[in-house]
C-alpha cells in the first residue's frame, strides 16, 4: 500500500516526528482539559460534554499518520490514544475508571489520561478489587521488563525474517509474542517516567500471558490488562450495574449469570469493533467482521472451558497446571491463527516489521553502535 497523501503528516507538511510532538502535544491539554474540570462539573451529561472533543480529536489523531509508510505509528496512536484515552475520558464522565476512582495530583491526573497505563488504586465498594490493587513494581523492575520485552521483540523479529516459510501455525505464534512485546513494551518505557518522576504506583498491564492456565485466566489477568480496564469500566461494569453514572454512596447489586454473559458479550464485541477500526486506521478498510470473530468467539471458549472444568472438579479430577496452560496457548494461537492473523500476513505484518527494524537502527547508530538487523 502506498503512503497516503490527502489526510496525513505529508499533506500537512510535517514530518513523521513533528506528527508525534502534534499527537503527544494535543492528547497532554485534552488530559488538562479534564483535570482542570473534574471538580468542576459533575458527572454524568455534563462531563459528557467534556469530554467528547476530546475523544472526537483522539479519533483524528492516527490520520496523522501515513498509511504504508508509518504503519507502527497508527497503530500505537489508534490502540492507546483513540482507544485507551478516549475510553479514559468516557469513564471519567460516568464516575468510573482511573481518572475518578483514583488518587491524583494534577500531573499525575494528566499522565494516566496519556498514557496506556493504570495507576494502582482500590475499586470502589462493592467491586472487586481485582488486579487494580496490585503494585506491578518500581522504576528498576520496569526498566528491566522494557528490555526483557525489546529482546523478545528482536527474537519474533529474527525468526520472522529468517524463516519466511515457517508453517502459518509457528508464524502466528510469532506474530503474537512479537505483538505482545510490542504493545508491552511501549508499556513499560511511560512506566518507568511515571514511576520515577511522578512516585507513581502502577497497576500490572501485562502479566507473564506465557503462564495464562485458562481463557478467562488469559483476558482477565493476563493479557493487556490496561485495555480490559477501560472495558470494565465504560462497558462492563454499567452492564452489570444497570446504570451508567456510578453511585460511590450506593453499592451495586450482584449480577446475575445471564448479566455477566451479556456484559461478556458485549465486552468483547466493543473490542472487536475498536479492532476492527484500527485495522481500518492502518489500511482503509476493515477485515470484513474475521476480528469481530476473533472477540466473541472468546465467550462460548470461556463458558464452554467452565463447564468442563466445573464437572471435572465433581469427578474428582484436577487437571495439572503446566497441561492447563499448554491447552489455553494452544487454543488462543490456534484461534488467532484462524481469526486474527490472516489480514496481518503480508503487507501489514511487512510494514510493521520494517518500522521495527528501522528504529532499532536509528537507536543503534545514535549509540555508535551497529544494527543487529
Amino acid at each position: 500500500m502506498a503512503a497516503e497523501a490527502d489526510w496525513c503528516r505529508e499533506a500537512l507538511g510535517i514530518d513523521y516526528w513533528q506528527a508525534w510532538a502534534l499527537v503527544l502535544g494535543l492528547s497532554a491539554v485534552a488530559g488538562a482539559w479534564i483535570q482542570a474540570l473534574d471538580r468542576r462539573l459533575a458527572p454524568g451529561f455534563a462531563r459528557l460534554l467534556a469530554a467528547l472533543p476530546v475523544v472526537a480529536a483522539n479519533l483524528v489523531a492516527p490520520r496523522l499518520f501515513c498509511r504504508g509508510t508509518d504503519a507502527t505509528a497508527v497503530i500505537l496512536v489508534a490502540f492507546n490514544t483513540t482507544w485507551l484515552s478516549s475510553f479514559k475520558a468516557l469513564a471519567w464522565a460516568m464516575n468510573r475508571g482511573a481518572l475518578a476512582d483514583a488518587l491524583l495530583t494534577p500531573a499525575q491526573f494528566v499522565a494516566t489520561y496519556m498514557a496506556p497505563l493504570t495507576p494502582r488504586h482500590d475499586p470502589p465498594a462493592g467491586q472487586k478489587k481485582g488486579r487494580l490493587a496490585e503494585d506491578a513494581g518500581g522504576v528498576w523492575s520496569h526498566a528491566l521488563n522494557y528490555g526483557a520485552k525489546l529482546a523478545v521483540m528482536g527474537v519474533a523479529v529474527f525468526l520472522l525474517l529468517e524463516y519466511p516459510d515457517m508453517p502459518g501455525v509457528l508464524q502466528s505464534l510469532c506474530l503474537t509474542w512479537g505483538l505482545y512485546s510490542l504493545l508491552s513494551s511501549v508499556m513499560d518505557g511511560p512506566a518507568v517516567l511515571l514511576v520515577g518522576l511522578l512516585g507513581m504506583k502502577l497497576s500490572p498491564h501485562f502479566d507473564k500471558p506465557f503462564l495464562a492456565n485458562s481463557t478467562a485466566s488469559w483476558w482477565n489477568k493476563r493479557w493487556d490488562i490496561a485495555a480490559g480496564n477501560t472495558l470494565r469500566a465504560v462497558v462492563f461494569d454499567p452492564i452489570c450495574e444497570r446504570r451508567l453514572v456510578a453511585d460511590r454512596k450506593v453499592a451495586p447489586a450482584r449480577p446475575g449469570p445471564l448479566l455477566q454473559l451479556l456484559a461478556s458479550c458485549a465486552s468483547f464485541g466493543t473490542s472487536g469493533l475498536i479492532h476492527e477500526g484500527i485495522y481500518w486506521y492502518m489500511t482503509g478498510h476493515t477485515t470484513g467482521g474475521i476480528w469481530m470473530c476473533f472477540f466473541l468467539a472468546q465467550v462460548p471458549l470461556i463458558v464452554a472451558e467452565r463447564v468442563l472444568l466445573a464437572a471435572l472438579r465433581g469427578a474428582g479430577i484436577m487437571l495439572p497446571n503446566p497441561l492447563r496452560i499448554a491447552i489455553t496457548l494452544t487454543c488462543q494461537n490456534q484461534l488467532g491463527h484462524w481469526f486474527f492473523w490472516p489480514p496481518i500476513k503480508g503487507p501489514v505484518a511487512d510494514q510493521v516489521i520494517g518500522n521495527i527494524l528501522q528504529a532499532h537502527r536509528d537507536r543503534m547508530a545514535l549509540l555508535g553502535l551497529k544494527s543487529l538487523f
